[in-house]
């Protein structure tokens, strides 16, 4: 039987999680600008699983999403790849800080990613990667400074959005990097979505090389 003495215990180990994870974030987020300024955070091109990427984003999500009694959830459409090719250090920050800034704003609801196909041939795959949130939305006149540098905007009477104002910022340069698109759409009240379409390498596997071979015989 759970006393009040184990929620308080529980409630406190859940304070010390985010914390710990916040912390890291903040310590990351200026590592990645040191290294970007400084020109030494190079592109690494790597096989790796889209899906596992995203349940790592997932997995560091939780704590808090259960804190604040949220849903979170993900959909990756079948034809997504089952490997591709890229920086998966840089889309894996992408994600993580999107997801991160839709649960810091979001009080009641769900956060959902969900990752579509664009277009595919044989060695390249445009995939869509969408982070929606019911959360507390940005104002028409404040969407344009939210990737600047250092930049937190007051979105709320509240004034319990901790942060450094870098996280957006760095998806913006990442996405530059890897030559990829972000868009925003966003109402006050209303949610956010955060729309990245990102290019990647499909590795020439020979069940991928024969899939193509019998479509184009059709």
């Amino acid at each position: 039987m759970k006393t009040e003495d184990d929620n308080d215990k529980k409630e406190l180990l859940n304070d010390i999680t985010q914390c710990a994870k916040e912390l890291l974030n903040y310590c990351n987020s200026i590592l990645d600008f040191s290294k970007i300024e400084s020109k030494n955070l190079q592109i690494t091109n790597t096989k790796f699983s889209i899906e596992k990427i995203i349940n790592n984003v997932i997995s560091i999500e939780t704590p808090i999403v259960k804190h604040k009694e949220l849903i979170l959830e993900s959909t990756l459409d079948d034809d997504i790849p089952s490997v591709v090719i890229g920086d998966q250090y840089r889309l894996y920050r992408i994600l993580l800080n999107l997801v991160s800034n839709a649960i810091k704003f979001t009080h009641q609801g769900y956060v959902k990613i969900m990752i579509s196909l664009i277009a595919m041939n044989q060695s390249t795959a445009v995939i869509r990667f969408t982070i929606k949130d019911s959360g507390i939305g940005i104002p028409k006149e404040k969407q344009n400074y939210i990737f600047e540098k250092f930049t937190r905007l007051t979105l709320s009477n509240t004034g319990d959005h901790k942060g450094i104002g870098s996280g957006l910022r760095i998806v913006r340069l990442f996405m530059k990097d890897i030559e990829g698109e972000i868009d925003l759409l966003s109402e006050p009240q209303k949610g956010t979505e955060f729309i990245c379409t990102i290019p990647f390498k499909i590795p020439l596997t020979e069940d991928f090389v024969e899939y193509y071979e019998i479509k184009d015989e059709l």
